[in-house]
């Protein structure tokens, strides 16, 4: 019997994230209209108060009142502070305060991903020896609630702060606060041109495109993109042409695009084996020129239909974000994706350290979220010593420090046969 649970227990941990349905988080992280009553009616609110929501004074800035000043920090309330060491001179002092603005109080799957957050930065700190305590400011998602929240967290004395989480909410923080009152990491992405003193980490599929551009360039590779007249589709393949034309010498992008679903999949499959047959008769030109790579711009379901019109012979390169269950992973063979170390490295010491188990039983993008949190609490505690080009081993990738912006670096991986394992050449 005992041997039998290790097996299951061991399956669990081992298994890679394959497939997923479409999520409608997926389209909240986008900026893509969802059904909220639809989550509400297929899962159970999930509520977690750490925080109540205290209405602002007056003299605080709110959407109706933005010209009002940044709210004054109080005096410390604690009657007695245990006196702090003496610090080595030019030494940073270390945070004392950590706070979590997060939409638990919302439902579905958006309440689900900030508990998970949340989890994973308790569990990622856990294992750092800080005495740093974390304050969490829960809210319902609104842009309302989600600015009291953190104008609460900054009249409590917040050293740093995490959050908001959801693009409405950022957005309207930063017409309130177009600089951070506190250093504040938000979680999703902002213009380019952003020249506020937030920083960022995300979970963005803008983000992952341009990775996959760059990563298909080095290999020596030129690149076919398949995409369809969708708002994710576009955004994919707007970030994957500018990372692939900032690269020295890149060859120059085809496009095939998917309009009719009745004739242009087969068009595409007919295409790219006439390829194949040109080449197998022609080998010095085929030669002469990088092999092609085939990159997918869109939602789950298009990837899986690329995948399955794109002859064996291409690899097929798509967003990691939609793959989540083990549902017809068998046909993804040759499908490669930059994926979270969480996924495919779990033994390694900085992941395998911290881990709660019962995280891996989880829905994939709610353990991505729980890896995103851990690395965002344990890069904050270290945020005293920041540079530009600081890194950082982490689970949901390798962190590093560019421009206000923690970047991701994920491993390069490939489903095989129905897994996912690190890709090598």
């Amino acid at each position: 019997m005992r041997k039998k649970v290790a097996f299951l227990l061991t399956v669990v941990l081992l298994s890679p994230p394959l497939l997923a349905q479409d999520d409608p988080f997926i389209d909240l992280l986008n900026n893509r209209s969802f059904d909220r009553e639809a989550l509400i009616r297929q899962f159970s609110p999930s509520v977690t108060v750490t925080r109540p929501v205290v209405p602002v004074n007056p003299d605080t800035p709110t959407p109706e009142n933005p010209a009002s000043t940044t709210p004054e920090t109080p005096p410390a309330k604690l009657l007695f502070r245990p006196l702090s060491p003496q610090l080595p001179e030019g030494a940073l002092a270390p945070l004392e305060t950590l706070a979590l603005v997060l939409p638990l109080n919302n439902s579905g799957n958006t309440a689900a991903a900030a508990e998970a957050f949340q989890q994973g930065c308790v569990d990622g700190l856990g294992t750092v020896g800080t005495a740093l305590r974390v304050d969490t400011y829960a809210h319902d998602g609104s842009p309302q609630q989600a600015i009291v929240a953190y104008q609460n967290a900054v009249t409590d004395g917040a050293s740093f702060i995490i959050g908001p989480m959801q693009k409405n909410n950022v957005r309207q923080l930063l017409q309130l606060y177009p600089q951070a009152p506190v250093k504040t990491l938000l979680l999703q992405p902002l213009h380019r041109n952003d020249t506020s003193s937030y920083y960022v980490l995300t979970i963005d599929i803008g983000e992952e495109a341009a990775e996959l551009a760059r990563t298909i360039k080095q290999q020596n590779y030129r690149a076919l993109v398949v995409l369809n007249k969708s708002t994710l589709s576009q955004r994919q393949k707007e970030e994957f042409v500018r990372a692939w034309n900032d690269e020295v010498n890149a060859p120059l992008l085809e496009y095939f695009y998917i309009y009719d679903n009745e004739n242009d999949w087969q068009r595409l499959f007919d295409e790219l084996k006439d390829k194949l047959e040109a080449a197998s008769e022609n080998k010095e030109a085929a030669a002469a020129l990088p092999p092609l790579a085939i990159f997918a711009a869109g939602n789950g379901n298009f990837i899986r239909r690329t995948r399955n019109f794109v002859p064996q012979g291409y690899p097929l390169y798509a967003s990691s974000v939609f793959f989540s269950s083990k549902s017809d992973a068998q046909f993804l063979d040759n499908l490669r994706v930059i994926e979270m170390p969480w996924f495919v490295d779990a033994n390694a010491d900085h992941i395998r350290n911290f881990t709660n188990l019962l995280i891996r039983t989880r829905p994939a993008l709610q353990q991505r979220f729980y890896a995103l949190g851990a690395d965002a609490c344990r890069a904050a505690q270290r945020s005293p010593q920041w540079f530009e080009g600081w890194e950082m081993l982490g689970a949901s990738g390798t962190l590093e420090l560019t421009a206000h912006h923690l970047k991701r670096r994920g491993i390069l991986s490939q489903y095989e046969a129905g897994y996912l394992t690190p890709f090598s050449q």
